[in-house]
């Protein structure tokens, strides 16, 4: 009995044996599949940069990185941009691209990127190596899924400092064309004043914008050795101000990352005072106890889709005692001017418009108008 059971528990094992070699071959004959991220143009070195621009598709999810290797040369400024998709395909979250640029020492993605922009519609950047060698262009979706275009190329003389020259109070007319891989211009002026003075940027358009989106041009000055001065961003037409503190020639640059192309003519010139004027209209018919008056304001230089707050006051029939009834906060539709219409008891008002400029110095407040309104409204 006993040699009965030694041989059944020796014939187990050799089973068992046979069991763990036939699942052994079975793995290795079973072709292998690679893991998420795992394809040649997902990791470092990544495949060539040869074609301009290099389009794609990233999935968040299943396919988060392309990489590129390019050759760079020392001190040569190059310009990069990736455009995403507007929206990721239905059902997935939300798109969130970008580009990072890694360095030749670079092993693997978890490196410190030389260039790092994520999140933007249009993600952009410059940069200047300070030795040749072979770098990595990194497309990356941190969420959502869908096609992108990546842009890589040498920077003009135009688009690097010093840039273009422009005369002082000498308006020059440019665009930017940030989805091409045009996102920056720099100019060169010469100021002779220590004196208070403005970028002045009129006539900024982008066309094709949707109504209610907001875009922007972004303005860095720079001082005569190469230092930064001041900076600003303006999404309608309007002026940044600063004070240089020697004379010389100053550096200005102008960078948009936006998915629509900015068009402007812009100066630097001598500080931009604006004036806003304020009319009135008063109707002599009442209708439900009420009253019509039309305030329209203008500002000058004309301002596109500038905006206003209009205050009216109820004051005593001397005038000098005033009671704030209303504030309003409009956006002109047509250049510079707007109108805002109130229906008023009968009696005595005071009202005033005040331009909501880029800053405090651009802003200004036309002179109070008085409202009568009915038959006990009277102006002195």
């Amino acid at each position: 009995m006993i040699e009965r059971n030694l041989l059944i528990n020796a014939y187990k094992k050799q089973l068992g044996m046979v069991a763990f070699v036939l699942s052994a071959a079975l793995l290795v004959a079973l072709p292998a599949h690679a893991a998420v991220g795992d394809e040649p143009d997902d990791l470092l070195p990544g495949t060539p940069f040869t074609t301009n621009p290099t389009t794609g598709s990233l999935n968040g999810d299943t396919d988060p990185n392309d990489v590129f290797s390019t050759t760079l040369a020392a001190n040569t400024t190059i310009n990069m941009t990736l455009v995403a998709p507007e929206k990721s395909a239905k059902g997935t979250k939300n798109v969130r691209f970008g580009l990072r640029l890694f360095g030749p020492t670079a092993t693997a993605l978890n490196a410190t990127p030389l260039v790092s922009e994520i999140g933007n519609r249009v993600n952009c950047a410059q940069y200047t190596p300070d030795s040749a060698g072979t770098y990595y262009l990194n497309a990356h979706a941190s969420t959502g899924n869908g096609n992108y275009s990546l842009y890589l190329g040498q920077a003009t003389d135009a688009e690097t400092s010093p840039g273009t020259r422009i005369g002082f109070g000498k308006y020059k007319t440019s665009s930017l064309a940030p989805t091409k891989n045009q996102f920056t211009k720099w100019y060169n002026v010469p100021i002779s004043r220590t004196k208070t003075t403005s970028v002045h940027m009129r006539n900024l358009v982008f066309p094709g914008a949707v109504a209610g989106d907001q875009h922007s041009v972004a303005i860095d000055v720079y001082k005569p050795n190469g230092a930064f001065l001041t900076d600003g961003v303006l999404q309608t037409a309007g002026a940044i101000t600063f004070r240089p503190r020697k004379i010389g020639l100053h550096f200005v640059k102008l960078t948009s990352c936006e998915p629509i192309s900015p068009q402007f003519s812009f100066a630097v010139t001598k500080k931009i005072a604006t004036k806003t004027t304020l009319k009135k209209k008063v109707s002599s018919k009442r209708r439900k106890g009420r009253y019509r008056a039309t305030l329209t304001a203008r500002v000058k230089p004309s301002q596109r889709k500038a905006r206003f707050r209009f205050t009216i006051r109820k004051c005593k029939s001397s005038g000098k005692s005033c009671k704030k009834v209303r504030v309003v906060t409009k956006r002109a539709k047509k250049r510079g001017t707007v109108k805002v219409v109130s229906k008023l008891r009968s009696g005595r008002y005071e009202a005033t418009a005040k331009f909501l400029g880029s800053s405090k110095r651009l802003s200004s407040q036309g002179k109070p108008v008085c409202l009568a309104v009915g038959p006990t409204g009277t102006c002195i």
